[in-house]
């Protein structure tokens, strides 16, 4: 009879005879020694230190997850409940990745000014978009063509194709129903779309069919409707990324047609005056197939950009005008008209004039601060770094994430609170904490300049700001100018669960809406 023999550091540790049952207990020994060898790999194994200093570390008791469940239940809770146990600076080992998680003022200046070059903020998020994302639109790690699409000869062009796109979205969404109700979080992503597609393809983008079409293919591929529906981001998963492949060749054939013939050899880099021209010419070096798929590439980039936060933010700051004390939408009126009255009826399409809102961009920060959900994450991965945190200095090993919570600095009193120019808690809505020169929440002088984020700081700073500043006020305004709201809620919450970019909201908010006399112009 045959036998089996396994044997383990030259000693014989099984021996089971050929036959019923052999199989079966085969199996449960390897079920043992592997589950022997994760119990080792998570508790004996598993390296949380650094070098330099204490900091203290937390590994949960599930092997791999870590403490991952408790983490995605209540992020925020969870976090602050740690900072009291811990204090501002701990490590925490969750679904199979050592995080950094800092909050302290020398901790949250270190995070902010380390190179992306030592860590890296794209290395960081690969893995978790990779989940949802072909490779194809993961590949990219270059910011170059935001730098380019965002410059400042282009900004003219993109405020008269923001206002030309909501001037035509809002006529077709209000010409008829001249009143009603809508949900604000859903309304403003209609308008971010259309103004989004304008400006990173031009005016003609927002026609029909094309818009829809591309709108569609755009949804199919979008990170938010994965990872807000597990189920969806399962099917993703099982099928291997096929309609989300599909999606954007989709894209890739829409914007082909749309190029035409045309050749990149007749551009000229000094007139170029549309970013679909100048993706083009930035790719000009490949090949036309490959030029003409990494340009899908580039607009899913971009308009991701634009959609991650920008149509939050708009919501959020119609919310807080439409629920919080009168007085601030009653400034808000105030301000439009003196602004209107100074430049003239086309205010709006003047970059001069729409930074004379000052208010409204102060309410606007404020409602971005109050809603940030943003996990700052920074993955060393070219060798190990010095990193200052309030117990000293510690050295952070390759493979290690840097990380904070925005939620939680954003209202955190001991960060911030000593060196703002308001009195009222970060927990309050106040847009007056804003200065009316520099948006900084800060007294002149102040050390103070990394705690509440709302674009982030320093080398890391969103390159697009003054960009989502200007269309969110463009927006903003052409809806209070047009429509008399009553909100049909209370307030609005941001989910426990949320965790990264702008908050979405818990339940929808609904308001009724009036079509003001006269049209839309």
């Amino acid at each position: 009879t045959n036998t089996y023999t396994y044997t383990c550091f030259s000693n014989s540790i099984l021996c089971v005879k050929e036959g019923k049952g052999a199989e079966m207990l085969l199996a449960v020994f390897v079920v043992v020694l592997a589950t022997i060898f994760i119990v080792w790999r998570h508790f004996i194994a598993l390296d949380l230190t650094l070098d330099g200093c204490d900091i203290p570390s937390i590994r949960g008791a599930i092997p791999f997850i870590g403490v991952g469940l408790d983490f995605i239940s209540n992020p925020n809770q969870y976090l602050s409940n740690l900072r009291k146990r811990l204090g501002d600076t701990f490590v925490v080992y969750m679904f199979g990745v050592k995080m950094l998680f800092t909050f302290s003022n020398q901790g949250l200046k270190s995070l902010y000014a380390v190179r992306e070059s030592d860590a890296s903020f794209t290395e960081a998020t690969k893995g978790l978009l990779g989940l949802k994302l072909p490779k194809d639109i993961l590949k990219e790690t270059s910011l170059m063509k935001f730098h380019k699409g965002l410059k400042a000869k282009l900004i003219p062009t993109y405020i008269e194709s923001a206002n030309f796109a909501l001037i035509k979205h809002l006529s077709q969404r209000f010409s008829k129903e001249k009143q009603g109700v809508f949900d604000v979080f859903a309304e403003a992503k209609k308008a971010v779309h259309a103004i989004g597609l304008s400006c990173w393809l031009g005016p003609w983008a927002v026609e029909e069919p094309f818009c829809s079409d591309l709108v569609s293919a755009y949804e199919s591929l979008d990170p938010e409707q994965g990872f807000q529906d597990l189920g969806s981001l399962a099917f993703t998963l099982l099928f291997r990324k096929w309609k989300e492949r599909n999606a954007l060749r989709k894209m890739e054939q829409l914007l082909t047609n749309q190029w035409g013939n045309k050749s990149v050899n007749d551009l000229d880099e000094n007139t170029i005056c549309d970013n679909f021209s100048s993706l083009h010419f930035l790719h000009r070096h490949l090949p036309i197939k490959e030029r003409l798929k990494q340009v899908a590439v580039d607009v899913f980039h971009f308009q991701l950009a634009s959609q991650a936060n920008m149509y939050a933010g708009i919501a959020w700051s119609l919310v807080r005008l439409l629920t919080e004390d009168p007085k601030y939408l009653q400034e808000v009126n105030r301000e439009i008209n003196n602004v209107r009255s100074l430049y003239g009826d086309e205010y709006l399409f003047q970059e001069e004039a729409l930074g004379k809102l000052v208010f409204l961009e102060k309410v606007l920060m404020e409602s971005i601060r109050l809603a940030q959900q943003s996990i700052t994450l920074r993955k060393v991965h070219r060798g190990d770094i010095v990193f200052r945190t309030e117990r000293g200095e510690c050295v952070v090993k390759k493979g290690f994430y840097l990380a904070t919570l925005s939620s939680i600095t954003n209202i955190d009193e001991d960060v911030s609170g000593p060196h703002q120019q308001s009195s009222s808690p970060l927990t309050a809505f106040d847009p007056q904490r804003y200065s009316s020169d520099k948006m900084s929440l800060f007294r002149e002088g102040s050390k103070g300049e990394c705690g509440p984020s709302t674009f982030g700081f320093g080398a890391h700073m969103c390159p697009g700001q003054h960009f989502a500043v200007l269309m969110s006020k463009i927006t903003i305004v052409r809806i209070l100018s047009l429509l008399e709201m009553s909100p049909l809620f209370k307030e609005g919450r941001v989910p426990v669960t949320s965790v990264g970019a702008l908050a979405r909201v818990e339940s929808p908010c609904v308001v009724e809406f009036v079509c003001k006399e006269g049209l839309i112009e």
